[in-house]
């Protein structure tokens, strides 16, 4: 375990990101298992070899100025056979983390999985607390919870810069239980029903009704 989350820094990927809105450019990588590789003993040293005085300062003085940081609903609620022990971030990491990353002086990038473990083009289960709900009331939980942590964040002192809507949903997102969503593809958005299916994630009811009674930040991108 100790040399899979040591390779794993080695693949971290710089990622850069324009902000038209702020015309400022962003690059950084995520870093949420720094922790883990921390405790794991990891170091991290500059090119002539010289151990840093820590990660996030290595990474500024090579031109870094963001840090991402992924949050999952609750992951130690999910129980399924493929747990991975790296899916582990929740609120109260995040919200360490993010105060390092503050005090660096770098911007804090908030990713919300909306899942309690990896949601990605394979996977976007729907948070054990979630299952069970329609999707009109998971619209409304989704506005619920973002608001929820958001306020938390801000109130500890780490509000995010940047926010990443759910984690690679081009395939949709809250797609039910792993087993549910084995069985059965209709929340899923791809070729076997994609009107329907972008209907649902992008925020549309039956008959395409129209969610605009959902607050903006609820719907996802």
């Amino acid at each position: 375990m100790i040399r899979r989350k040591l390779n794993m820094v080695c693949v971290m990927a710089a990622i850069a990101i324009s902000s038209i809105a702020h015309a400022q450019k962003f690059v950084g990588g995520d870093i949420s298992l720094l922790p883990e590789y921390e405790e794991a003993g990891a170091i991290y040293k500059d090119h002539a070899g010289k151990p840093a005085s820590s990660a996030l300062a290595l990474f500024q003085a090579h031109g870094m100025n963001a840090m991402r940081v992924r949050l999952f609903v609750n992951p130690s609620q999910y129980t399924e056979p493929d747990k991975d022990p790296n899916a582990c971030q929740d609120l109260e990491m995040v919200k360490k983390l993010g105060k390092r990353i503050k005090a660096q002086g770098m911007s804090f990038m908030l990713d919300f999985h909306y899942s309690d473990t990896w949601a990605d083009p394979a996977k976007q289960w729907t948070p054990k607390e979630w299952v069970g709900m329609s999707d009109s009331q998971l619209k409304e939980k989704i506005y619920e919870y973002t608001k929820s942590v958001l306020t938390q964040l801000n109130e500890a002192g780490v509000t995010p810069d940047l926010i990443e809507t759910g984690n690679e949903i081009s395939y949709g997102m809250l797609w039910g239980t792993r087993t549910e969503a084995n069985n059965n593809d209709k929340n899923r958005c791809w070729k076997n029903a994609p009107e329907a299916n972008w209907n649902r994630i992008a925020c549309r009811g039956s008959g395409g009704a129209s969610c605009a009674h959902i607050p903006h930040t609820a719907a996802g991108s």
